[in-house]
């Protein structure tokens, strides 16, 4: 547990040091956009950040969901935290002056732990989607992912399952708002 989130620090800290040299910066909200409108982006957004030299090439780092839950059945108390954290690269291909083929890399990690349990799940993806520039300070986008994932989990102290899974179109897409930070004069 201590690696993982000294691991996590450690990419936010050079992501961040990374964006304040940038010449483009975006903070956005990301949701799965086939969760449908009164369940999924509603309740489902993850913070992802954005930067590079120009618009056409950024950097992207985003948080998976994160959360931590307590369970009180027949007088035991479960404890579950999950997290995740993902690192990639995105390209943009102008189409016309306000939308934009994209594409690029992503890599990193899930990470669940619960009372008697462990889970880690990292994932590597491709994506390919479509970026519509609202106005110069906000741009929408969906994505859809093309997946390679490995899961490791430990029960009861024993690790017992791993698994892999390869897919196309599997996951939900990605939908995404984003502001873009104008770089100070």
């Amino acid at each position: 547990m201590k690696y993982v989130f000294r691991l996590s620090l450690a990419f936010v800290f050079i992501c961040t040091s990374m964006s304040i040299k940038a010449q483009h910066r975006e903070i956005g909200a990301m949701s799965n956009a086939a969760m449908g409108f009164m369940y999924g982006p509603m309740y489902d957004i993850r913070p992802v950040l954005k930067w590079g030299a120009k618009f056409e090439s950024v950097h992207r780092l985003r948080v998976d969901r994160t959360y931590l839950n307590f369970a009180n059945y027949q007088g035991v108390g479960y404890v579950n935290l999950s997290t995740g954290i993902y690192l990639g690269h995105e390209w943009r291909k102008s189409i016309n002056d306000k939308l934009f083929f994209t594409h690029g890399p992503e890599i990193g990690t899930f990470y669940s732990l619960g009372t008697n349990y462990l889970s880690i799940s990292p994932s590597t993806r491709y994506l390919f989607g479509a970026l519509y520039r609202i106005n110069e300070q906000f741009v929408i986008s969906i994505e859809t992912p093309l997946n390679f994932a490995l899961n490791f989990s430990k029960s009861q102290g024993v690790w017992n399952g791993n698994s892999m899974s390869l897919g196309m179109f599997t996951e939900s897409n990605l939908l995404t708002l984003a502001y873009t930070i104008k770089p100070k004069k």
